[in-house]
């Protein structure tokens, strides 16, 4: 006997209604298994107690009373939802959004994916088209002396970068435990 066939006979075996071979069987399993002992016990004590709680009296038709008002509720319940008027499973509201949706992600595509056509002008200007603003400085002396920024040969950002690892700081370097 293993412990669930145990377990489902344990009411049996306080109720006296098992045959004489499977009792035996049973005490047997029990005898060898202690925790068996408490598991019957415990069923025990809890067959004691549902005996000892008082029973509840009620009217003779308490039972109909109660049919009738499940009988209501589950007429209740059971009333069919209006249907809603769909268009390929979407409300009016939704199948508007989605079609937005549909209509702005076409538009988008089509800006991503615009064939360029060679010798015609586009429609729009960018930034690198445009042509720098011309200053109120008439004086063409001044204007022989302005460099383009982007043909500069050095960046004036790279200060002294070769020179920084050739720097020697053995003698300014202190360390914790010095």
């Amino acid at each position: 006997m293993n412990r669930y066939q145990f377990e489902d006979l344990i009411s049996d075996y306080l109720e006296n209604s098992l045959s004489l071979t499977k009792r035996k069987e049973f005490e047997l399993y029990l005898s060898k298994n202690p925790g068996a002992a408490d598991l019957v016990n415990q069923v025990r004590n809890n067959m004691l107690e549902i005996k000892s709680v008082k029973q509840v009296k009620t009217s003779a038709d308490f039972m109909d009373q109660l049919m009738d008002k499940i009988q209501a509720d589950k007429s209740v319940i059971s009333k069919p939802v209006l249907e809603q008027r769909t268009l390929f499973g979407f409300t009016p509201v939704y199948a508007s959004l989605m079609t937005g949706l549909a209509v702005a992600l076409v538009f988008v595509g089509s800006q991503f994916f615009t064939p360029v056509v060679p010798g015609a002008t586009p429609g729009f200007n960018t930034i690198a088209e445009k042509k720098a603003p011309v200053l109120s400085n008439p004086d063409p002396q001044a204007q022989m002396f302005r460099t383009d920024l982007a043909a500069a040969e050095k960046d004036s950002v790279d200060i002294d970068k070769e020179s920084e690892s050739d720097r020697d700081y053995s003698g300014k370097i202190r360390y914790v435990k010095d």
